[in-house]
């Protein structure tokens, strides 16, 4: 009996492989059978996660790039007798915190330059005794702060060390940035969780019209005692093709959005002054990928349930 069940063992993986071949051998037929329905079904899949995509990616380009623009800075003026290594020492222990990405150190001499090179009144500033501008700390906050309360609190810790004398921070501008964007961010989720289900629509009807179209060989199978498993197995591939193959349309359709956005963010670019750019990945669109044959695979065993009771020999 032990050296016997090896061989059961490879006889049923063999007919397991075997029946899998020819399910996914039946799914493809059914596919060829129909191709105009088949398209139009592949298409309604990638439209519905082609358009979240793309609105989620877009975001996410314009969060991270944007996220550094000198709208989310801090600018920390220091006290007239602050100058030289003691910012340089003060900008150190600044970018020690955690919440800080790094420290830009302006020198009272840096200042009075920029200034007069901004202003245009060269002939007035050389008639000051002293230099009458502020050292400067400009401090870039780490990409994960995002928030404008987050902002800030550590707004409030700088401005409470004894060497700063005020910090300024564009609360306006980074409240209507930051509230746009997560209110797209939630448009974004609700928009996919909406063409989910359309997903899931599109997979149901799909199946039922396969299932009525082949429902007199469904009825025989049954007859001669064919399990539900064994039924369903050519549909179960037939929906993981039509998954896996919208997902991919999808991706394509997401590339020719960005193709026709790039123009747009160049302008955007060119006004905030930093490089914004859209990528479609190959892990995002393997992760659209999996989203899409996991999605429909769902869908068609919870449809062919309920599809299959009506059907008896």
């Amino acid at each position: 009996m032990k050296l016997q069940a090896p061989n059961l063992s490879r006889e049923h993986l063999l007919s397991w492989l075997h029946q899998h071949r020819l399910a996914l051998k039946t799914a493809i037929n059914h596919m060829l059978s129909n191709p105009v329905s088949t398209l139009l079904t592949i298409l309604a899949i990638a439209i519905a996660l082609a358009l979240p995509s793309t609105i989620f990616l877009t975001v996410n380009a314009i969060s991270s790039n944007l996220g550094d623009h000198d709208g989310r800075q801090l600018t920390a003026f220091m006290k007239l007798h602050i100058d030289g290594k003691q910012l340089h020492t003060l900008a150190t222990e600044l970018e020690k915190n955690p919440k800080i990405d790094h420290v830009d150190v302006i020198t009272r001499a840096e200042s009075l330059e920029n200034f007069r090179q901004s202003s245009g009144m060269e002939d007035i500033i050389e008639l000051l005794p002293d230099n009458p501008l502020p050292a400067v700390l400009v401090i870039h906050p780490d990409g994960k702060l995002d928030r404008v309360e987050t902002l800030q609190r550590l707004k409030q810790q700088v401005e409470s060390m004894t060497e700063v004398a005020s910090v300024a921070l564009n609360q306006e501008w980074m409240s209507t940035l930051f509230a746009t964007l997560h209110a797209i961010e939630r448009f974004a989720l609700m928009t996919a969780l909406l063409f989910a289900f359309l997903v899931a629509l599109v997979i149901y009807n799909g199946l039922r019209i396969e299932v009525l179209r082949h429902r007199n060989e469904i009825e025989v199978i049954k007859l001669v005692g064919g399990s539900d498993h064994y039924i369903q197995r050519p549909f179960h591939y037939h929906a993981i093709m039509l998954g896996g193959l919208g997902a991919l349309f999808a991706a394509l359709l997401v590339a020719i959005a960005f193709m026709g956005l790039r123009p747009h963010l160049s302008e955007l670019s060119r006004l905030y002054g930093t490089p914004l750019s859209l990528e479609l990945g190959i892990n995002f669109i393997f992760t659209l990928f999996l989203l899409g044959v996991i999605l429909s695979l769902l869908s068609a065993r919870i449809s062919l349930n309920s599809l299959l009771k009506g059907i008896q020999p």
